[in-house]
């Protein structure tokens, strides 16, 4: 059931969605999917597990983790990997466009809170000495 979860259904199911969508936009929604993939961890393992234990099986295998991915952390860079690689594809079948994309605005604004978010990241893994 594990393998299952973890390869077919959870994030294998909703990674067209992430990114064609700027779900990222919508923190809540993303909190209720992962919290509905802690619920089904749990059920698959038959046992609760506090808030470290879900931080760690969050993780990746090689960092001692179980490899199951929350979407809080993916959904930004699904969708910017996704509005960037088909930007100038987009731009080839629409040379007349004058203004931009409406959803190249959104990757615009995602792009800004990556850069934040991974600032944010550096600075604290340097104060905490890692």
């Amino acid at each position: 059931a594990y393998f299952l979860l973890r390869n077919c259904l959870y994030i294998p199911k909703l990674t067209y969605f992430l990114r064609t969508c700027a779900v990222w936009n919508f923190p809540q929604m993303l909190i209720s999917f992962d919290d509905l993939l802690r619920s089904s961890f749990t059920n698959v393992l038959n046992m609760n597990i506090n808030d470290d234990e879900w931080r760690q099986a969050t993780l990746r295998v090689i960092d001692g983790g179980t490899g199951l991915r929350k979407i809080c952390d993916i959904a930004l860079p699904c969708f910017l990997s996704s509005t960037y690689g088909a930007q100038t594809l987009a731009s080839q079948i629409l040379p007349h466009m004058d203004s931009p994309f409406p959803i190249y605005l959104q990757a615009d604004a995602g792009m800004e809170l990556f850069k934040l978010l991974r600032l944010l990241q550096f600075l604290i893994v340097k104060n905490a000495g890692i």
